[in-house]
């Protein structure tokens, strides 16, 4: 299967030799390409050190650790800069900002009050955030009111590189969270001062170690990489609520799905993190005791408070292709790839991010609530199944090429 490309004119030639050194993998280029631009090919790379779902990923090296400063550099560089802007505030972006602005001034963190009135709709955490930017860089404004999201976004893609370095090797996670950093949805909320853009990252990371606990082959590693999945999974519904706790839990299932090979220890596993996971957003009511914000965020997180206008059904099948673009042009690709493999060869990286993206889908669609940026953490994975394509249509290059 050749690349998929929107524009037929479009030198498929160059953009393999861009996929070769971005994957550093050795790509097949016509005589006429290589003579033109100097190319000397290499020998196909070998197939030892492909990654499977039970492989042991390599050994962290310094490679590593330029990749993923490189990726948050990366990040910061596309998104700091655009911070200041004030021409185009995001709705409610405001009200957040005076939610932090209060809480610095009072020092009541616990309850989030706008202009006196407890603010029940969404948990605290990015209103900590950006209280604790607002108190170390001296100012409140609209740059330190944004910066948590940037830095999440940063982080975010940082997590996607170290995800796909564990599921399908460093070629996979550098492209992924590329494709993470340049996707429209993910560039968007990058600059916008909410808590969407934190619970997407604190989500990727969740799924990081349920992914990690998932190819343990000793209950007690799993263990260990289990709990830490089910912090970031509570941190993620303390930052935005139900919604991105549920993410976060689907993402760990589904990753334990695909890649272990003890599934009879989910069940255990579940029952030891639910509590630690739904202890992190119980913790934080217990502090509001007294308030009322309790049931007023319950009945707002489960729909019954009606604020929400509802939409049709296909909210989101119209609006993915457009919010996802650029790499959603590999993704039903990607699907027929995976699709078509057979049972036991099937892209394990690629069926993941497949999974959890059309899960999601699915569950964003039974709702009554819908907006686009619900979906921003289904983004990362997205890219990691556009991400395993692209690796694999480029090894397949490669061996045409050597033989």
């Amino acid at each position: 299967m050749g690349l998929f490309c929107p524009c037929p004119r479009f030198p498929v030639e160059l953009c393999w030799l861009a996929l070769g050194v971005c994957l550093r993998r050795p790509v097949c280029v016509p005589g006429r390409t290589r003579a033109r631009f100097g190319f000397r090919m290499t020998e196909p790379h070998p197939k030892s050190e492909d990654l499977t779902s039970s492989a042991r990923p390599a050994a962290w090296g310094r490679e590593d650790a330029v990749r993923l400063l490189a990726v948050v550099a990366l990040g910061l560089v596309m998104y700091v800069p655009a911070l200041g802007q004030r021409g185009n505030w995001a709705p409610r972006e405001m009200r957040h900002g005076l939610i932090a602005l209060e809480m610095l001034r009072t020092g009541s963190c616990a309850v989030p009050r706008v202009l006196g009135r407890v603010y029940a709709d969404k948990p605290p955490l990015f209103h900590w955030a950006a209280a604790l930017c607002f108190r170390a860089t001296g100012r409140a404004d609209e740059l330190t009111l944004r910066l948590p999201s940037a830095l999440a976004a940063a982080a975010g893609a940082a997590g996607v590189y170290l995800l796909g370095r564990l599921l399908a090797g460093r070629g996979v996670g550098f492209t992924a969270a590329l494709l993470t950093l340049s996707t429209a949805l993910y560039a968007e909320w990058a600059v916008i001062g909410r808590m969407d853009m934190l619970a997407a990252a604190l989500v990727i990371h969740a799924a990081l170690f349920g992914a990690a606990a998932a190819r343990s082959s000793r209950f007690s590693q799993a263990l260990a990489h289990w709990i830490p999945a089910c912090l970031f999974a509570g941190a993620a519904g303390l930052a935005k609520g139900t919604s991105d706790l549920g993410f976060s839990l689907l993402a760990m299932v589904l990753s334990w799905v695909v890649f272990s090979r003890r599934p009879g220890r989910l069940a255990a596993l579940l029952g030891l993190g639910l509590p630690v996971a739904a202890a992190v957003v119980l913790a934080w009511l217990a502090c509001t005791r007294g308030t009322g914000l309790a049931s007023e965020f319950f009945a707002f997180q489960t729909g019954s408070a009606g604020r929400i206008p509802s939409k049709p059904p296909d909210y989101y099948l119209v609006h993915l292709p457009l919010r996802f673009l650029p790499h959603v042009v590999w993704l039903p690709s990607a699907a027929v790839w995976v699709l078509r493999g057979r049972r036991g060869d099937r892209d394990p990286c690629g069926a993941f991010g497949l999974a959890v993206v059309a899960a999601g889908v699915l569950i964003l669609s039974a709702l009554s609530s819908k907006r686009h940026h619900y979906m921003l953490p289904l983004v990362p994975f997205s890219c990691l199944a556009a991400a395993a394509f692209l690796d694999a249509q480029v090894r397949g290059q490669a061996r045409a090429g050597g033989g």
